[in-house]
């Protein structure tokens, strides 16, 4: 859930390893278009992190799976390739 306020600059996910930051991810990489959002009474329903692992990040976005490989920064949008 995002406050009703919420941005495209709203940071969603950042990536660190060994306590340096490799990479932020904000709501607007992870949605084709910010009038996806799903309005519930108080927010907006985003999406949920599925998994994480050495290779990258999924992510159920409410536009549908988003894909994140760590070696590259590559985000994966919903029927991209």
């Amino acid at each position: 859930m995002v406050n009703k306020d919420v941005t495209a600059q709203e940071v969603m996910l950042t990536l660190y390893k060994n306590g340096v930051l490799i990479k932020e991810y904000k709501l607007g990489q992870l949605l084709n278009t910010m009038d996806s959002l799903k309005p519930t009474s108080s927010h907006y329903h985003w999406g949920n992190i599925m998994h994480i692992d050495d290779y990258g990040v999924e992510i159920e976005t409410v536009e549908g799976l988003v894909g994140i490989v760590h070696s590259t920064g590559k985000v994966y949008l919903p029927n991209e390739s």
